[in-house]
């Protein structure tokens, strides 16, 4: 089975993050793991909303993406992650469940190239996984011109320019998100009253 993770804040999940998914499994991975972050290392902790609550929209994001799990190991095991730590954690979880998969593959998206590595392990890393370039939203990328020094595979996916802190300042604004949105997503939001604190 080949097997793609893909890992955020997903603060919230929008369309362009289920297009992305959607473009991973039509490249070929029978399976994606969505991992959404307790807090990354390079991002300021998350307000307004409840880990619960992220993983709700999740849930309804990909409802009917049966080919979608979503894996909260990160937010259970609290504090600071880093992917190194949560790529070991999914292949011996796997392993231990007797998955027969080849190795996993981890999606990242263009505009992490630079700093890549700075990534805890980043050499162990990309010797563990397969790492897999998605092209990102405000970006031209030509994949032949990125000095990427290690081994990875493309995935030419559609460009949505829509990005989880463009929609909470649309709602902070009171200006209109439903079409950034699956349909349930903005529903919960609307019902729990999100976002319209955020910074």
């Amino acid at each position: 089975m080949k097997i793609a993770c893909f890992g955020g804040s997903f603060n919230p999940v929008h369309i362009g993050h289920v297009k992305l998914v959607e473009a991973i499994y039509e490249a070929g991975y029978e399976k994606i793991i969505v991992i959404p972050a307790f807090h990354s290392p390079f991002k300021e902790a998350f307000a307004d909303t409840t880990d619960q609550d992220r993983l709700t929209m999740l849930e309804l994001a990909f409802k009917n993406h049966p080919y979608v799990e979503i894996e909260k190991c990160e937010i259970d095991r609290g504090g600071i992650s880093y992917t190194y730590d949560t790529m070991l954690f999914l292949e011996q979880k796997l392993k231990s469940q007797g998955v027969d998969f080849e190795k996993l593959s981890l999606v990242i998206g263009s505009d992490l190239i630079s700093s890549f590595h700075k990534w805890k392990n980043a050499e162990n890393l990309a010797s563990l996984v397969d790492i897999v370039l998605a092209k990102r939203p405000l970006e031209d990328i030509n994949f032949q011109e990125l000095n990427f020094p290690y081994s990875h595979k493309e995935i030419n996916n559609d460009l949505y320019d829509i990005s989880s802190s463009m929609i909470r300042k649309r709602i902070q604004n009171q200006e209109s998100v439903v079409e950034l949105l699956p349909e349930d997503v903005f529903k919960y939001i609307k019902e729990r009253g999100l976002y319209y604190g955020a910074k």
